[in-house]
């Protein structure tokens, strides 16, 4: 939950991001959404949405019980596992509703 005195700044801040108009959006941020998590890409690129970004990187620091749902049941690589996770995480944040 948003803290009440941040949640103007909040709002303001994730409809700058949904619009994709932010300086957030440049090329080495599209390559950082590519080969890291989406917490360390919030970390980098966020300092332009400070209180979205706190919020972002709390939310997607949290365990996911899908990932180790998926770990069980697939033979594969936990590495593998973990790019197509995190790289399906940064495909939901980046769309718009």
């Amino acid at each position: 939950m948003v803290r009440s005195e941040e949640k103007e700044k909040f709002i303001e801040e994730v409809l700058l991001y949904k619009s994709k108009i932010s300086k957030m959006f440049n090329a080495l941020a599209y390559q950082l959404m590519k080969l890291s998590h989406p917490s360390a890409w919030w970390d980098a690129a966020g300092v332009y949405h400070p209180v979205l970004k706190k919020y972002a990187i709390r939310i997607l620091s949290q365990p996911s019980e899908g990932l180790q749902g998926k770990i069980k049941t697939m033979p594969c690589r936990q590495e593998e596992v973990e790019k197509d996770h995190y790289r399906d995480m940064h495909l939901h944040l980046f769309r718009t509703t």
